[in-house]
């Protein structure tokens, strides 16, 4: 519902975190996807072994939709922000309209939140704003 309140709402909403959200499916429109409204700030989080989805990438989905959307400079335009376990675990994009970041976080939390620093961290960035 995250994802949703970030395209839909994105004029009433600053900043948004989904984690572990299906695939960006409510905002395709015929081959394509729906332009959002407003600039919601939306941070995408995924765990690398989500069972609740099985075989699906619902992850990079969403990440690819939000880069799209916000006109950031890409995959490649990542800065890490030293959460987790990797040191790329998490990052933020450059280039975009409205902070834009994506973690991939660890396979022992399933479809889970990451608990070793989801909650600090999304207050820190729910706070930013």
């Amino acid at each position: 519902m995250a994802q949703v309140v970030a395209c839909f709402l994105g004029d009433r909403f600053r900043a948004t975190v989904p984690v572990a959200a299906n695939s960006p499916y409510w905002f395709e429109d015929r081959g394509g996807f729906i332009d959002c409204v407003g600039d919601t700030a939306v941070w995408t989080m995924f765990g690398q072994a989500d069972e609740h989805f099985g075989s699906q990438d619902p992850g990079l989905e969403c990440r690819d939709f939000w880069l799209d959307e916000r006109g950031c400079d890409g995959v490649d335009g990542a800065v890490g922000l030293d959460l987790g376990d990797a040191p790329d675990e998490c990052v933020e994009y450059q280039g975009c309209s409205a902070t834009t970041r994506f973690c991939l976080y660890g396979a022992q939390y399933g479809h889970q939140i990451p608990g070793d620093y989801f909650a600090a961290a999304t207050m820190a960035f729910f706070r930013s704003f």
